[in-house]
């Protein structure tokens, strides 16, 4: 166990390691503390990592959607929304997925 620094010198080493971090000296303090009140290796949040595409689409897929959407524009003058997207893909290319996937 290491030996543990008197008051005024800890306060001091909080607050240069807590310039040197960016963070303020509570959440040090806090860090600290944690890591001498457990045996065991302090923990980190792991990275959050994208979701993969919940559907594949093969490239006649793609252009019906793309035309689709060219067409609501361009043509009818809409703006194309999910909800009426997916309305039009299901008639035209019996497309069953939902408004997420697109």
């Amino acid at each position: 166990m290491p030996k543990r620094i008197q008051s005024s010198g800890r306060n001091i080493v909080l607050s240069v390691l807590a310039a040197m971090t960016g963070i303020s000296e509570k959440t040090v303090s806090t860090i600290t503390k944690e890591g001498e009140s457990t045996s065991q290796k302090i923990t980190t949040p792991r990275k959050k990592r994208m979701q993969e595409k919940k559907i594949i689409l093969d490239d006649f897929d793609l252009c019906a959607v793309r035309n689709k959407i060219h067409e609501m524009y361009t043509i009818r003058k809409e703006v194309p929304t999910l909800g009426k997207l997916s309305a039009e893909l299901k008639i035209d290319i019996n497309f069953r997925e939902g408004r997420i996937t697109l």
